[in-house]
């Protein structure tokens, strides 16, 4: 049964009795089935890239668990964040993976330059590529670094329209595609939650994963891999890593320090677990920084380049001192003259202080209405009860932040 739809397209309708039923193929048995994209997320730093390129060297040799072992397969693999000569290759020769069969995406324009892939501009071109040398595994590291700079990964009808293609592609050429995210600044208790900036990073994929480092007390410099969805199939069991340093020998001889991940064993960690690790980190190094910032402001507004130096020395990363910025309401404003500088200031101890200073660049409010704002803020003076609708408004900005829905201003 056909009927005509909109712009030329046809809509049918397909009898169930004319399709056969089959079973799963998994790439990774229970983990990372083939025909759909799949899922890992944490946080920076910990060895997601390494396991992945581990995952890959075992496709490469047969050695993974699944419908392919003992069958090595080819691997694509595109890394925005790591170089291929002194990152990616060393990282896949120390995981033993048949290098010959792993190959890395390069996009050349018409003028013959380097340019960035894009989703879902590329994935026709990528899913011809990985057919014509037999891969079963695409790696996306990071996933959101690909994507069209015109798609609002925050919003989730916009974000599914942009990984429909990559799903098709690896259905109609029958491989498993891989994307890593890192975890968003999002409160929960579903993981899910936490993965990118909208929730259809974690309802579009079939399978997803969770990396994370395992309390110290649990296992020194451990990590765990968690399977916090699984659309196929029971979820698999957690899974415990290491990432050693590893040495090979360059082509002249040279021993070239790399790493690894390093397989342990099975595991009853969950990704509870990981996430109040990963949220005690977070708060621990976000306290420091906020202690950092009181302490620098103690005696009145500081250039904010000093600032950042100061930080830079005291091994504050430039993110976590934004979100002590962001947390105590640190006021940005800017000298009035040509080349000025761009000067802190202490937060304000209440509303009325707030206004006194002028114009600054306060949190998220400089996304909202600059009229709307300084007329609530002349309505709180001297009226308690407005003072209160006050705060809710700044705590409504402060979640909209930590949400994602809203950007913080930076000079």
């Amino acid at each position: 049964m056909v009927s005509k739809g909109a712009e030329n397209r046809a809509v049918q309708l397909v009898s169930a009795a004319s399709i056969k039923p089959k079973n799963v193929i998994w790439l990774w048995r229970k983990r990372l089935p083939l025909g759909t994209v799949s899922l890992i997320g944490g946080k920076p730093g910990l060895g997601k890239s390494q396991l992945l390129l581990l995952i890959a060297a075992q496709v490469t040799r047969g050695t993974l668990e699944g419908n392919l072992h003992g069958k090595p397969s080819a691997v694509v693999i595109a890394s925005a964040e790591d170089d291929p000569e002194s990152t990616l290759v060393p990282r896949l020769m120390a995981a033993g993976a048949d290098m010959s069969l792993v190959h890395l995406v390069r996009v050349r324009s018409e003028s013959d330059d380097d340019v960035m892939l894009t989703l879902p501009d590329d994935v026709q071109e990528i899913g011809r590529r990985a057919a014509e040398v037999g891969a079963r595994l695409v790696v996306i590291d990071p996933l959101v670094a690909y994507l069209d700079s015109r798609i609002d990964s925050h919003r989730d009808a916009a974000l599914r329209r942009a990984l429909a293609p990559l799903a098709q592609m690896a259905q109609e050429q029958r491989l498993g595609c891989v994307g890593i995210l890192h975890l968003n600044k999002m409160s929960g208790s579903d993981p899910l939650d936490r993965l990118g900036g909208s929730v259809a990073f974690g309802a579009a994929p079939r399978s997803v994963l969770m990396f994370g480092e395992v309390d110290p007390e649990d296992g020194a410099n451990e990590r765990a891999l968690v399977q916090i969805k699984n659309n196929l199939a029971p979820k698999a069991s957690s899974l415990l890593y290491r990432v050693e340093t590893r040495y090979i020998e360059g082509d002249a001889g040279e021993s070239i320090e790399t790493s690894r991940c390093v397989a342990l064993g099975e595991s009853d960690v969950t990704a509870d677990d990981l996430l109040r690790r990963s949220t005690a980190d977070e708060r621990s190094a976000l306290d420091e920084a906020k202690e950092f910032l009181e302490v620098e402001l103690a005696e009145g507004p500081r250039a904010q380049n000093e600032i950042q130096t100061a930080a830079d020395q005291a091994g504050i990363a430039v993110e976590t001192l934004k979100r002590a910025k962001k947390k105590l309401r640190v006021a940005s404003r800017k000298e009035k003259k040509k080349h000025g500088r761009w000067f802190w200031y202490p937060p304000a101890k209440n509303v009325e202080d707030e206004h006194a200073r002028g114009p600054a660049s306060l949190d998220p409010l400089e996304h909202l209405d600059r009229v709307d704002r300084e007329k609530e803020v002349k309505d709180t003076k001297g009226v308690n009860s407005e003072a209160s609708k006050e705060a809710a408004f700044l705590a409504d900005c402060q979640r909209l932040v930590d949400s994602g829905e809203a950007d913080w201003v930076e000079p």
